[in-house]
């Protein structure tokens, strides 16, 4: 009988090793169980930025083409730019030029016009063929000229002033 509570001895220390075993299998099981929920959280927080990563890539790629849209654009516009300046610069040129050539032309028209100053008027509405009586006369007593000069045009201009007034009489010799 020693020999049969020996062995239950053996076999209660087996069987209490076994319980040990059982308990740490199931701690094990608890861990790998709260280590599987972890991966799967994880995975799924994965999920969700390879998601974000490509609506960010999506919107990256849009803003790329956006801004060589609008790179093209403004080197259009920059073209476009340069082409209004050298226009404007040649209107300018044109501009320039033309008012020389006006300068030119009022400066030659008027090179053979005869300005006469202090010379009262007669009557308001003066018509033009006394105006040039009133200038031969003044230009024969006045001037002491014996030669009789021939009138193109004469009228007066400047300020219309009461009678007895001076005003400007432009004359344009005949030819």
């Amino acid at each position: 009988m020693s020999f049969v509570v020996q062995k239950v001895d053996e076999i209660f220390k087996k069987l209490s090793c076994i319980d040990e075993l059982t308990k740490k299998t199931g701690n094990f099981e608890t861990r790998v169980n709260n280590l599987t929920k972890t991966v799967e959280k994880a995975s799924k927080r994965i999920d969700e930025v390879e998601k974000s990563m490509e609506f960010m890539n999506q919107n990256f790629e849009n803003s790329k083409s956006e801004s060589e849209y609008l790179k093209t654009t403004i080197t259009e516009i920059k073209s476009e730019h340069g082409e209004m300046i050298n226009g404007f610069d040649c209107l300018r040129a044109d501009i320039d030029e033309l008012h020389e050539r006006h300068v030119d032309l009022q400066i030659r028209s008027m090179r053979e016009n005869l300005v006469f100053s202090g010379i009262p008027e007669l009557s308001e509405n003066e018509p033009s063929t006394q105006t040039e009586d009133i200038i031969k006369d003044f230009m024969k007593t006045e001037m002491k000229m014996d030669m009789i000069v021939d009138f193109q045009l004469a009228h007066r201009f400047g300020k219309n002033h009461k009678l007895k007034t001076t005003t400007e009489t432009l004359i344009r010799p005949g030819q």
